[in-house]
């Protein structure tokens, strides 16, 4: 049932605008702590900025530790698989000079 005065009212907005004003919109994380008291709402908002700079930190430290892997260079020591026909051919071509101690017979 619609009273006289919300009538009223509903006439007066149409007037002024042309349009029927809207209520703004509630999000959902106001209606998620619609019944708790303010500082239960900074207590959940505080653990969350926690929880993201403790996740902005862990993807840090893994990017660093891949951009360091990245660039590690184990140069001519490490047979590398793309060179792989290069290693086949030059295999067992080593002069005795250039063998380590221990790989000599």
């Amino acid at each position: 049932m619609v009273t006289l005065a919300e009538r009223q009212k509903a006439e007066k907005l149409m007037t002024s605008t042309g349009k029927k004003e809207r209520k703004p919109r509630v999000s959902e994380a106001q209606l998620a702590l619609k019944g708790f008291s303010t500082g239960e709402k900074d207590l959940y908002k505080e653990v969350g900025g926690v929880r993201k700079r403790e996740l902005m930190e862990t993807r840090a430290a893994e990017k660093r530790s891949l951009d360091f892997f990245a660039s590690k260079s184990y140069g001519k020591q490490m047979p590398v698989p793309n060179k792989k026909q290069e290693n086949k051919e030059v295999f067992g071509k080593n002069s005795e000079a250039a063998l380590i101690e221990w790989e000599k017979n």
